[in-house]
């Protein structure tokens, strides 16, 4: 569960990361937003967007690893709190890889609330986080009582 606050963490800093630092994503499928990875990546530059302060002390510095379908994935790096890059290159050991579908990952950048499409998608199964190391695995297995009960209250 902890993984999911993970990938709650990356659509958070997609969305509205940090008041200060605002990361604007304009792409509405997978492909857009794979070809505005550079783009993102100048606006994290120029400020950015620090992780919300309860999700920091859970995932501080740290690779995540996105998979999108078969054959489109995408790395999303956090230094000491704060997004630090994204990269179609991926690091040969992220902390956490998240799967998702390209036709549901499309669907939360389609969104007006990416956040309940998220959520919704992680319900249903939509989305599967795996831990990639042991301590990690146990981080995820304690934090998942916390992540249900934040998401029924959603």
């Amino acid at each position: 569960m902890k993984v999911l606050l993970y990938v709650v963490v990356f659509f958070l800093m997609i969305t509205s990361a940090h008041a200060a630092c605002r990361l604007i994503v304009d792409a509405q499928n997978t492909d857009a937003f794979i070809a505005e990875i550079s783009g993102l990546n100048e606006q994290i530059n120029t400020c950015p967007p620090e992780i919300p302060g309860y999700l920091k002390i859970l995932y501080k510095n740290g690779d995540f690893h996105v998979k999108i379908g078969d054959s489109k994935q995408f790395m999303l790096t956090v230094k000491d709190g704060m997004l630090a890059s994204f990269s179609e290159e991926v690091s040969e050991k992220p902390a956490f890889t998240a799967y998702i579908s390209e036709e549901d990952f499309d669907s939360v950048l389609q969104s007006d609330n990416r956040m309940k499409t998220i959520m919704t998608l992680y319900k249903e199964k939509k989305i599967k986080i795996v831990a990639n190391n042991f301590f990690k695995k146990i981080m995820l297995f304690v934090a998942k009582p916390f992540i249900n009960s934040v998401i029924k209250k959603m």
